[in-house]
């Protein structure tokens, strides 16, 4: 089982430190653009574990070619007081340009982790020319597992009374157990569903606030991301098929949207049945109009330009090889010898 990370910056460290501990993959790939804080990070790695040696290996984009699964960490992060939103005209140019020199394996499984996820996931089903399934976006599980935090955080100051705390134990079954789903978009549209509590505005709030909060106070949001995206390879590598929270390809309404599906070898297998009442199916059809509206005025533009240069270069290396071949049968006719 070959992986490969696309991007070595905080999250994609992260990512790579997580995933090099999981047995079941033998080679991993660090590919970024500076070729060197690559082989920076794979030297602080193997001082980690020596152990690390044996599977690492660091290299151009056009590696991961050879990957089972790549991820795509690449882009310009999130900064305090920005929305995902506003890094999508510069990451859809950074991913475009990285993903159309991989050449991927019919079954590669990409996960999208580069924000905007939504609207770059739809770019990448695009441009990877990966089947819609073996496309997913990262995010959801994150947002999820922040919601019934929050929910256990709001039910615990509810229900104590003087000095009585839950335990530690109770609050993680809490967590476990109480159905709820983030679903829509990643981040600022996201969706919140519960039915466990009553319904509360600044819940979904603080969900959609939750990762400014933490890139506020640490910069970046690294090893919740990371240690979700490690149990989401690992199910694609065991063919768990377990349910996550992941941006999928909608083929009624043509874009990438975060919901709960079951995921296993062959990436999204199907997707799991929700019961929306009127307010959240509002919110929803929101979210998926502005979806379509980005697609329409941002992705779309974007992919044209990446298939006009891809055109333009591969009608650029079929006239170099037409005129080689040209030259060639006029220098085995003439006898002449070619250097």
């Amino acid at each position: 089982m070959q992986v490969a990370v696309i991007g070595a910056g905080r999250v994609g460290g992260a990512v790579i430190n997580e995933l090099a501990r999981n047995e079941s993959i033998d080679y991993l790939g660090i590919m970024d653009r500076d070729l060197e804080k690559s082989r920076g990070l794979l030297a602080d790695l193997i001082n980690a574990n020596p152990a690390y040696q044996k599977k690492l290996f660091t290299g151009p984009y056009e590696w991961a070619a050879d990957a089972d699964i790549v991820v795509l960490c690449a882009g310009i992060a999130q900064n305090k007081g920005q929305s995902r939103e506003e890094l999508i005209n510069q990451n859809l140019k950074i991913t475009t340009e990285i993903l159309s020199q991989i050449k991927f394996k019919p079954s590669a499984k990409l996960i999208v982790v580069t924000n905007p996820v939504d609207t770059i996931s739809l770019n990448a089903m695009r441009v990877s020319g990966l089947p819609p399934q073996q496309v997913v976006g990262f995010g959801g599980d994150l947002d999820t597992l922040r919601l019934k935090q929050i929910l256990e955080h709001v039910s615990r100051l509810e229900h104590a009374s003087g000095k009585e705390v839950k335990s530690f134990d109770a609050n993680v079954k809490f967590i476990k157990s109480v159905n709820a789903h983030v679903i829509g978009g990643h981040g600022e549209l996201a969706v919140s569903i519960y039915r466990d509590h009553p319904k509360d505005p600044n819940i979904g709030l603080s969900v959609r606030e939750y990762a400014m909060a933490v890139i506020e106070r640490n910069g970046a949001t690294m090893f919740g991301p990371s240690a979700k995206i490690g149990e989401l390879v690992d199910d694609i590598i065991h063919d768990k098929k377990r349910l996550h929270h992941v941006s999928y390809f909608n083929k009624d309404e043509k874009v990438f949207l975060t919901w709960p599906c079951i995921i296993g070898k062959v990436g999204v297998i199907k997707t799991v049945e929700l019961s929306l009442n009127e307010d959240e199916k509002t919110e929803l059809r929101k979210v998926i109009a502005h979806l379509k509206e980005l697609d329409e005025k941002k992705i779309r533009p974007e992919f044209a330009k990446a298939v006009g240069k891809l055109t333009q270069k591969i009608d650029e290396n079929t006239t170099k090889k037409t005129e080689v071949n040209l030259i060639d049968d006029v220098a085995k006719k003439k006898s002449i010898k070619v250097n």
